[in-house]
């Protein structure tokens, strides 16, 4: 059976999300609703999390079912963009004192709902009770917990006990099958082997989902009397990793709606900029005078309801949706957190970050902002102190630099456009005077060519396909959308091809068309953002191939 003629069938996810701040559950929701969107299919969702159940109502609105558990230890932040290291590892040393006894609730749960696979962002234990039980665990994420806790080693008695941790969270993790990366990553050492082998094999790693060696088991201290039907498959599987695109979420009220409904009145809304400050739970300092430059104003999230606003500043309501406050704001101040960081990329909108010196996961965040979005430092000093406007005020020059690039770009493209159809429509006249017949066909591509348009030849292009399979798809995007290099961490694109599928050849035209795509140094920093379609796919397809091994 070729993978272009896989049809999914409804499936029991079982979906466990990290409590450890709301960026897991966001992407989480993007994934679970495209899996939920697709009428061909009528899949079975259970979220998973200690997070608050309010975050993931939309999803639930759409029929996934929420169960709230204990599912990892996760990291004990006394501010935003600090760690308290001790904390940290107590809290993880007390959730794997109880590992077999969640372990084994775990197991009974999943055969008790049926589940056919375990989705995970990032918890270690699901991994484990989906191999116990006998069903694969996928892995969504652009780090986990064991890298995290093995960068909180400072030379002193307690890495001991980090080390002890990190390795026990590894173990567990290696007995996830597929690994869908998120850009942003950092190093996933449970997936090491594999990783290398992708970036130093694209474009044909995917192969597919055949019966090989897999180097994780199954936890021999449980009992799989329930184990399921497909155990003996799960057990063998060639362990896989595939790099998606952005999992977003996106806007969807105007900046005015947002600003109106926040309380700003119409001439503020028509002369001010905005700047938003997205921390989640943050205090600010009593004293500051106004830490905005003058003809700004603040929206603040997440500060408590008896928190006094400081002067030209003013209070998003609980469960504001973010990504409208993002669209509408002309900077945000925040945090590097995979929910912020996407959601600025997405937007446009330059972030000004807080630096979490001891949260490894900034450092492939970092990297995607340099690489895809408009990012500033700001110091934690400077932030408890108000000191924002020279930050604010580079933030919002490099914002003007952009738009002002992207014009001088779309003039670029007009003028190159112009002078294309004046030589089209001398060549056509040439060819007229020598009395050549022009066919139609051709007289059409020339002219979509001249427009750096897709050319319309009856099969789909590379830049305007949809996804279609595991072994070989291509992500959506703007139509000049440009990743870097491969071998760039960040840069996440889907183009991988099945081994025992090439990919299709490209016709000349389209071959001239793709080195037509010279776009302006702004436009090279486009990142695809339909990551929850991609990898609502990809889960599918996973699972399809499992039963066809079976046939």
């Amino acid at each position: 059976m070729s993978s272009s003629t896989l049809t999914p069938k409804g499936y029991t996810f079982c979906y466990y999300v990290s409590g450890h701040g709301f960026g897991h559950a966001t992407r989480v929701n993007q994934i679970i609703t495209e899996l939920l969107r697709s009428t061909a299919t009528r899949h079975t969702i259970y979220i998973v999390s200690d997070a608050p159940e309010f975050i993931f109502q939309d999803v639930t609105a759409l029929g996934a079912k929420y169960r709230n558990a204990k599912v990892d230890a996760g990291v004990v932040q006394p501010l935003a963009y600090s760690v308290d290291r001790q904390k940290t590892i107590e809290g993880v040393k007390s959730f794997l004192a109880r590992r077999e006894e969640i372990l084994q609730t775990e197991v009974s749960w999943l055969a008790q709902v049926g589940a056919d696979c375990v989705l995970a962002d990032a918890p270690f234990l699901p991994c484990a009770a989906a191999s116990a039980y006998g069903i694969p665990a996928c892995l969504i994420t652009n780090f986990t917990f064991d890298e995290v806790y093995r960068f909180l080693r400072e030379g002193d008695t307690l890495d001991k006990d980090v080390m002890a941790v990190a390795d026990a969270a590894l173990e567990d993790y290696k007995k996830a099958s597929l690994l869908l990366r998120l850009p942003g990553s950092i190093d996933i050492p449970s997936f090491e082997d594999e990783i290398l082998a992708m970036e130093t094999s694209r474009p044909s790693i995917m192969g597919r989902f055949r019966a090989s060696s897999i180097a994780a088991g199954s936890d021999s201290s449980l009992s799989m009397a329930a184990a399921s039907p497909m155990a003996s498959k799960v057990r063998s599987l060639t362990r896989k990793v595939v790099d998606v695109p952005l999992v977003v979420r996106m806007a969807v009220n105007t900046r005015e709606d947002v600003l109106r409904s926040l309380g700003v009145d119409e001439l503020t809304i028509a002369t001010k900029k905005m700047v938003l400050i997205s921390f989640g739970g943050q205090r600010l300092k009593q004293g500051w005078g106004n830490p905005l430059p003058e003809g700004w104003i603040g929206v603040i999230c997440g500060l408590p309801v008896e928190h006094e606003l400081p002067e030209g500043f003013y209070r998003s309501p609980h469960g504001v949706y973010v990504p409208d406050l993002t669209r509408a704001a002309d900077i945000v101040i925040g945090k590097l957190g995979y929910g912020t960081c996407s959601e600025c990329i997405a937007h446009d909108t330059p972030l000004i970050y807080v630096s979490r010196p001891q949260f490894v996961e900034e450092h492939g965040l970092i990297k995607m902002m340099i690489n895809h979005g408009l990012p500033v430092e700001m110091t934690a000093e400077e932030f408890e102190n108000g000191q924002w406007q020279r930050s604010i005020l580079e933030a919002d020059r490099q914002a003007q630099d952009e738009k002002e690039g992207r014009r001088l770009h779309m003039e670029s493209c007009s003028e190159d456009s112009h002078d294309d159809d004046e030589e089209v429509k001398q060549d056509d006249e040439e060819q007229t005077t020598r009395g050549d017949v022009v066919s139609l066909a051709e007289s059409v591509n020339r002219g979509e060519l001249a427009k750096a348009e897709p050319i319309s030849l009856g099969r789909r292009t590379r830049r305007s396909s949809s996804v279609t399979s595991l072994s070989a798809f291509r992500v959506k995007g703007p139509k000049m959308a440009r990743l870097s290099p491969v071998g760039d961490g960040d840069d996440q694109s889907s183009t991988l091809e099945s081994k025992d599928q090439e990919e299709e050849p490209l016709p000349p035209i389209e071959a001239e068309l793709e080195k037509a795509y010279v776009p302006a140094v702004w436009f090279e920093r486009r990142i695809p953002h339909n990551g929850g379609e991609v990898c609502a796919r990809l889960v599918e397809e996973f699972m399809a191939r499992l039963e066809e091994d079976d046939e």
